[in-house]
């Protein structure tokens, strides 16, 4: 065909596969024009100018003389005839805002570009967003779409595409730059439902590809994916202004059916990807990774942690699709079920029930939980402080990360305000609760250094906190338990352990799931007996945490670490970035496999600091769910000082008789369901501890000895103890004659009940009704 008369220089804005094909078709139909492609890489640029070819995302195919590169946009586009968009849709606003101050005259302007743009809350096509950035081109500017893979137009296989705009001047200008005998251009005046049809099939394609890797689905379900695709995309279309026709048409039903069902298809292969991660059993460490992990364990940790965000990056275009859906009040069950999937790691059972019947897709996603796979596995052994770079980064990436935003502004101006009243509340305490060198940076700390100072206090209290686990310590420390626990026993202490649960569910779980241990604090020395009777039971031995308050010399603390405890300053808990500190921690921990003690009722001096840290920990921990969708469990744990009133006082280890017990395990993944999604995961552990409640025997007489008015006679307190029992439906190995004797004694010994005769009257009633309360 004839060069169009005026056209000397075309710009294509963009140097990925589409970009390269269309600059190679203009090249070659229109010899006389010279074609300058604008490259962000300058490799690419490089290997296009000197050897004609575009090595990274077009390799082996030649291209003409005509088409030269430069990473200089102002180059590109300053003698231009005509300007082709085809850079990604995250960067087009910008990159269309840029080439607006730098064309020398108002050019056609079309585009390849294909999803949704952001601009001001409002959600636009790429054709809004051009006309919104450079309003003189509200009618001109000109959509290229159509099923045309990059690899068989480079071949000049026979395609077809849409050339759609309002102005039938610009909308021609194209036309025949790329109307050639192998590539048939149809004109459209329907832009809006070209613009729909290329965008939306590419979530269908990926959706195509998952299904096509994903257990017992095949051609046939693919077909009814793409006919329930195509009813949501025309119904979409039609609500903001697209013609059905139009959508029904190449850039519609012939876009989606190329790039949903070919090999060729980026979007295919981006869900074949997905799907083939989803079916994935787990991670297992390479033996190579295994050598690393025992001499440089950051190496194997930042390798593993470089793909966590792949699935939520590539589903990007899919989000700003199900809101528009939702502002024009339009339902697409089958876009919204991938948009799960992809986004909130839903099990792929929801994308695939819901082709087949997308009425019932709110029945279906009310019961759906995420998709849960195995946990890593060999990274157990790993010391906690190898996760200090990346634990540093996440923090500093939420305080720091974008320094000039009026959100960012307002979490400094928060920090600064929090860490200024932390050292004036602790002044005079001294290394009771600043760390060395930590006031200094405190005192110092302003708007200037500030983002120097976050990083150094970070450093300060990673380095105080994380563990130094070495299996032989562990071992130590577990041996010296049972030591002192024996030996104390040969001393004739009543100190016995007495420990319930199903421990064979959790050596059943250990090697799929992560564990967490969550337990009712009670004082400093809790760990001790759990970890005790952790390794009697043969379960999972967590890291552990160690208050700052049983800390002795640098000894002590040097062996604790050694042996997977990681350290906890109470007094520190005001602090917002220690807080954030600890609570990443813990989730690292927890997503690389290693099992955990926490206590989300450790005693703090506010009641408020320990909500925001557990509301913290519960937060992090939820997204270590999300984001490496292998299971957490919880297993809820408390102990109980039998002998003792005050249970928080702290006394030597195994001198007390102990009860301890392990509650039945929560699962993570069931709180994902739309039914359970707003139940608090505290809430839940609190009520498995009140449900899972240990009751002793003075328990049983505090609630008869209140009951009959805080005195009974001595005679009939059994009677009324299995009276009491028969009630509540109460199951004891002792008799009612053992419990009423056991628990009269031990309110009697401890000055919270007299005996005169045969009557027990009640001395401190205030007691009396806390032990009274556990039985209901």
């Amino acid at each position: 065909m004839s060069n169009h008369p005026r056209v000397k220089v075309v710009s294509v804005i963009g140097a990925g596969s589409w970009g390269t094909s269309i600059a190679k078709v203009i090249a070659e139909t229109n010899p006389g024009v010279s074609v300058k492609m604008w490259s962000y890489e300058k490799a690419t640029a490089s290997s296009i100018n000197s050897r004609n070819m575009n090595d990274e995302y077009l390799p082996l195919i030649k291209l003409p003389v005509n088409i030269s590169a430069t990473t200089n946009l102002k180059d590109a586009v300053e003698d231009s005839d005509g300007i082709i968009l085809a850079p990604p849709s995250k960067a087009l606003p910008d990159i269309v805002a840029r080439i607006g101050k730098k064309m020398q005259k108002k050019v056609p302007i079309a585009y390849l570009t294909k999803g949704f743009c952001r601009i001001n809350n409002d959600i636009l096509t790429i054709s809004q967003t051009i006309a919104q950035i450079l309003p003189e081109y509200k009618n001109r500017v000109v959509s290229i779409y159509g099923p045309s893979h990059a690899e068989e137009v480079t071949k000049k296989y026979h395609t077809c595409l849409n050339i759609a705009s309002d102005s039938s001047l610009d909308g021609m200008f194209f036309y025949n730059l790329l109307n050639c005998e192998y590539l048939k251009c149809r004109i459209s005046d329907d832009i809006i439902g070209v613009d729909v049809g290329g965008t939306l099939k590419n979530p269908a394609a990926i959706a195509a590809g998952m299904i096509s890797i994903l257990p017992n689905c095949g051609d046939n379900l693919s077909g009814a994916l793409i006919a329930e695709s195509l009813k949501e995309m025309i119904d979409l279309g039609v609500s903001i202004g697209a013609r059905a026709e139009t959508i029904i048409d190449i850039s519609g039903t012939g876009d989606l059916v190329a790039t949903a069902l070919s090999e060729h298809s980026r979007n295919r292969r981006f869900g074949q990807d997905i799907a083939r991660q989803i079916i994935d059993k787990g991670t297992s460490l390479k033996f190579a990774d295994r050598l690393y992990l025992r001499f440089k364990p950051e190496f194997v940790l930042e390798k593993m942690s470089k793909n966590l965000h792949y699935l939520a990056e590539g589903a990007y275009a899919i989000e700003p699709l199900i809101e528009l859906a939702e502002r024009n009040n339009i339902s697409i069950p089958v876009y919204r079920s991938l948009y799960e999937v992809l986004l909130n790691k839903k099990d792929p059972t929801l994308l695939i029930e819901t082709i087949k019947d997308p009425e019932k897709f709110d029945e279906i996603y009310n019961d759906i939980k995420i998709h849960i796979k195995d946990k890593k596995k060999g990274l157990e052994g790993v010391k906690g402080k190898a996760f200090k770079r990346i634990i540093k980064q996440q923090i500093i990436n939420k305080y720091t990360g974008k320094p000039d935003s009026e959100e960012q502004l307002q979490i400094k101006k928060s920090i600064i305000l929090n860490l200024k009243n932390h050292l004036d509340a602790n002044q005079g305490k001294g290394n009771a609760v600043f760390f060395k060198d930590e006031k200094d940076y405190l005192e110092s700390l302003n708007d200037v250094n500030y983002e120097k100072i976050i990083r150094k206090l970070v450093s300060i209290y990673l380095n105080e906190i994380m563990d130094h686990y070495n299996p032989l310590f562990s071992e130590l420390n577990l041996k010296f338990y049972n030591f002192k626990y024996y030996l104390n026993k040969i001393r004739g202490m009543r100190n016995e352990i007495t420990t319930e649960g199903d421990f064979k569910v959790i050596n059943d779980l250990k090697n799929s799931v992560n564990i967490v241990y969550i337990t009712k604090y009670k004082n400093a020395m809790d760990n001790a007996y759990y970890l005790k009777e952790m390794r009697k039971n043969n379960l999972p031995v967590p890291r552990f945490f160690i208050s700052n308050e049983i800390l002795g010399n640098r000894l002590r603390v040097f062996f604790k670490r050694k042996s997977g405890g990681f350290m906890v300053n109470k007094n520190k808990f005001d602090n917002d970035i220690y807080r954030e500190c600890i609570v990443h921690y813990i989730s690292s921990l927890i997503s690389h496999g290693v099992p955990v003690l926490y206590s989300p009722d450790i005693e703090t001096h506010s009641g408020d600091i320990n909500e925001r840290m557990n509301e913290s920990f519960f937060s992090l921990i939820n997204e270590v769910l999300y984001r490496e969708t292998t299971e957490i469990v919880l297993f809820p744990l408390q102990i109980k000082y039998s002998d003792r009133v005050n249970e928080s006082l702290i006394r030597k280890l195994f001198i007390d008789h102990v009860n301890v017990k392990f509650s039945s395990p929560l699962f993570l993944s069931d709180f994902t369901k739309k039914s359970t999604n707003n139940v608090s995961l505290s809430k839940m552990i609190e009520d498995s501890w009140e449900s899972d409640r240990i009751i002793l025997p003075y328990h049983i007489v505090s609630r008869v000895v209140k009951d009959s008015g805080y005195s009974i006679k001595q005679s009939k307190l059994k009677k009324h103890v299995e009276q009491l029992i028969d009630r509540y439906h109460l199951s004891f190995e002792k008799t009612p004659r053992q419990i009423a004797g056991e628990g009269g004694k031990f309110l009697v010994k401890n000055k919270l009940m007299a005996k005169n005769n045969d009557d027990y009257i009640v001395i401190d009633k205030s007691k009396i009704d806390d032990y009274s309360s556990l039985i209901y």
